[in-house]
């Protein structure tokens, strides 16, 4: 009987990982509708940390962002971060929105262009980004994540993997 039991949790543990992926298909039908285009236009605060891969905290910040998307449905949105340790970042993305649903980015510390889709609450954002460790700098890719909570509020969260293995996540409230 342990045999069995042992046989049917290692099949459950291959499986259900290939099950949990996150999917914007799963957001359709769910409000409020997330506009990234609108939401980021102007002036948006927020408040948010880093974990590590055994999901301790390591540093804290805030963040101010400022957004001035065009008629053509481009633009600048930059961003002002404060950490913890009080060392600074800024960082300016070119936005560029294709349609309703699919958006690209760009910036000095982003490899090539992140690339962006937004269905039903949610928007999902895909890059590589360098970033300063130790003496050095890594990249790693991101799979970013905003969730529309209400008109003037919006859940960030994203997982940082260095090589497909998943080192860090990124948690931040934001708010218009």
């Amino acid at each position: 009987m342990k045999k069995i039991i042992a046989y049917i949790s290692s099949i459950c543990c291959f499986l259900l990982p290939g099950c949990s992926s996150l999917n914007l298909e799963h957001h359709k039908d769910k409000v409020p509708t997330m506009d990234m285009q609108t939401f980021f236009q102007g002036t948006v605060k927020g408040e948010g940390s880093f974990f590590n891969w055994r999901g301790q905290q390591t540093k804290s910040f805030t963040i101010v962002m400022e957004g001035n998307f065009k008629k053509n449905n481009s633009g600048p949105l930059t961003e002002h971060f404060v950490f913890s340790d009080r060392s600074t970042l800024d960082r300016k993305w070119e936005v560029s929105f294709k349609d309703d649903n699919t958006y690209t980015a760009t910036a000095p510390d982003i490899i090539g262009e992140g690339t962006g889709s937004q269905f039903g609450n949610a928007a999902n954002t895909k890059y590589k980004i360098v970033i300063p460790y130790d003496n050095s700098t890594v990249t790693l890719s991101m799979d970013d994540w905003c969730y529309q909570i209400d008109k003037k509020t919006v859940l960030n969260r994203a997982t940082m993997k260095k090589f497909g293995i998943p080192v860090g996540e990124m948690v931040v409230m934001l708010r218009k």
